[in-house]
């Protein structure tokens, strides 16, 4: 539809890619950041790793990040890690669980 402005209420964090939800008016775009902040609604990330893992666990130290061969530090300074990450393995080299 001509004129209608679409907006944002949530980010991709930085290096993801996946889904936007947006608004297409001010009042349905607030309401949509409210249950994002407020943890209503909530992203869910799929990884694929290479290595060793051991079952369902939590992370909760920030999480390096690499480029090429590098291991560097997180992202964003000292102290703005956002808790920990439950994470559940969902398939393995083996099969589902593995």
């Amino acid at each position: 539809e001509e004129g209608v402005k679409i907006r944002f209420p949530h980010q991709l964090d930085f290096a993801t890619s996946g889904v936007l939800m947006v608004g297409l008016d001010k009042k349905t775009t607030a309401w949509l950041r409210t249950c994002f902040d407020g943890g209503s609604i909530q992203k869910e990330y799929l990884a694929l790793l290479d290595g060793t893992v051991l079952g369902d666990s939590t992370i909760d130290v920030p999480v390096a990040r690499y480029e090429g061969e590098a291991t560097l530090p997180p992202r964003g300074p000292p102290g703005t890690h956002r808790g920990a990450k439950d994470f559940r393995m969902m398939a393995g080299a083996g099969g589902a669980g593995n």
